[in-house]
């Protein structure tokens, strides 16, 4: 327990951790960064399960899932990853590394549904808990893997380029001979093509796989943003969210772009982010499919740009990362929250 500072002669208040429901104690947690709640939280709570096992400590849960990879190829990087989650869920801000777990517990409290009784609360928030110490832990794994076993190959299909992962040990051309052998039917113009190709790759290597997530192949440019986040969101889920906004509100769209009409804005915003998927710079195709000028295609969604020039697409990108808690907590952590609220900052009001 610890003893509240106050004023002179009123008697200090005394919290009780062990006492407090879970939204309490992750609240004063993110509040106050308060040590003893952090504490609490990691030594005491046992809100986790895996398989057979239940009530399980952060720690303790964490350890199974690293435990449940080391029969694989990926023993090694699954220490790495336990790592990883541990600090993510551990570390404040005081104590460097550029990690701070406030963070993915106030994104946890701001998944919670509101209005809702104590107990559904609790109940609700071990399972949101659950669920993002999983995701983080399956992120880590794969941001090991990236970093270290797999790397990237361009693959050339009918004058197209399609970047995959691959495992190092395959050289060039035995991994161009794999892929003609394993996909004989690979069809480049398919929205998600390269994402179905890159799920069977992992498949036949067994290499981790998200079921809900693009795998976060997409580096960080100078004057793009920082498609980093993307790592923790669907590319695809992205492009539906921004082209149904886009289409609703053509009326307030650009003369070209409005003359193209809801159906073929939310396909151009479609082929915009496969484009981005796939980290191709192919802005002078799209703009011919859709019969845009370069001009009008770059004030819509150019891939160079500087500020205040931001695309009227990446304002909106940047509103919603804005807005959503999740996205938030995400640009954040990995460091880009300022080109974020930069492009922000110079646009108030987004169309």
């Amino acid at each position: 327990m610890t003893q509240l500072t106050t004023t002179p002669n009123v008697k200090p208040q005394v919290l009780n951790y062990r006492q407090m429901p879970l939204n309490d104690l992750l609240s004063q947690l993110v509040r106050n960064q308060d040590k003893a709640a952090l504490e609490e939280f990691h030594n005491n709570r046992t809100l986790f399960q895996f398989h057979e096992k239940s009530k399980l400590l952060f720690a303790q849960f964490i350890s199974a899932l690293r435990d449940g990879c080391l029969n694989t190829n990926y023993g090694r990087q699954a220490d790495e990853a336990y790592d990883m989650t541990l600090d993510k869920f551990s570390r404040l801000p005081e104590e460097g590394k550029g990690i701070n777990c406030l963070l993915y517990f106030k994104a946890a409290l701001n998944l919670l549904p509101p209005n809702t009784n104590p107990l559904q609360s609790e109940s609700n928030l071990t399972q949101i808990l659950q669920r993002m110490v999983f995701r983080h832990f399956k992120l880590s794994l794969l941001e090991t893997q990236r970093k270290g076993t797999w790397t990237r190959y361009i693959w050339k299909v009918e004058g197209e380029n399609i970047p995959l992962l691959l495992p190092k040990e395959l050289s060039g051309s035995e991994r161009r001979k794999w892929l003609e052998n394993t996909f004989t039917k690979v069809q480049t113009n398919r929205p998600g093509e390269r994402h179905r190709l890159q799920m069977a790759i992992n498949t036949h290597f067994q290499k981790v796989s998200l079921k809900s997530i693009e795998d976060p192949v997409i580096e960080q440019s100078q004057s793009d943003l920082p498609w980093i986040i993307c790592d923790q969101l669907s590319i695809d889920g992205l492009a539906k969210t921004l082209a149904h906004e886009k289409s609703d509100r053509l009326f307030e769209q650009r003369p070209s772009i409005r003359a193209m009409g809801r159906k073929n804005l939310k396909l151009l915003i479609k082929d915009i982010f496969e484009s981005v998927d796939d980290k191709t710079n192919r802005d002078g195709a799209i703009a011919r499919k859709y019969g845009l000028s370069k001009a009008s295609f770059s004030r819509f969604a150019g891939s160079h740009w500087t500020y205040p020039n931001t695309p009227d697409l990446w304002k909106n990108l940047a509103n919603l990362i804005a807005h959503h808690p999740v996205m938030k907590e995400a640009a954040q952590y990995h460091g880009v929250w300022n080109t974020v609220k930069a492009i922000n900052d110079h646009e108030p009001s987004i169309a």
